[in-house]
């Protein structure tokens, strides 16, 4: 807790009147100092760098996002991403040690990069559906891989009705 009153400390020293609406290091106020802002900028770069890099490295997210590049969506089950991506003739799937050789290793490695995979872009999603409680995979991905910037308020915001 002490780094954060440091930083909101060395950040609204600036301005008086600098208001934060999150943590310090991902403040978005008024106006920033241009130190502030190039530190910020060069801070985002780095660290969406960092997420490619531990992306690429892991063969099976790597597949995942040259699959989601292609298309938005994709639905199925662990067996069927794992047919595709051999069927698909993706260079890594199941031409290295490392690759996984059921269904169950791979949605275990695709946990372990979903956080990655989220940072760039790329949702994914495991659920149970149907009767028989078969397990789905959802991934989905944003148009653009880039951060988006909050949308501003709808100035003709109307009150949302109650379902009947």
């Amino acid at each position: 807790m002490g780094y954060r009153l440091r930083n909101r400390a060395l950040v609204t020293g600036y301005n008086p009147d600098l208001t934060l609406s999150r943590h310090p290091a991902r403040a978005t106020a008024r106006r920033l100092p241009p130190s502030v802002e190039n530190f910020l900028m060069a801070y985002d770069a780095n660290r969406r760098r960092a997420f490619e890099d531990v992306v690429e490295a892991d063969p099976v997210a790597a597949c995942v996002r040259s699959i989601m590049a292609k298309q938005t969506r994709w639905v199925g089950t662990a067996s069927d991403l794992l047919e595709a991506t051999a069927g698909g003739g993706h260079q890594l799937a199941g031409r290295i040690a490392d690759w996984p050789k059921n269904p169950r290793a791979l949605a275990g490695r695709l946990r372990l990069s979903q956080a990655f995979l989220r940072t760039l872009g790329i949702e994914i999603a495991f659920n149970r559906e149907g009767r028989e409680g078969n397990r789905r995979i959802r991934m989905t991905s944003r148009v653009d891989f880039s951060p988006s910037a909050p949308s501003a308020p709808s100035a003709t915001a109307e009150p949302m009705s109650k379902a009947q």
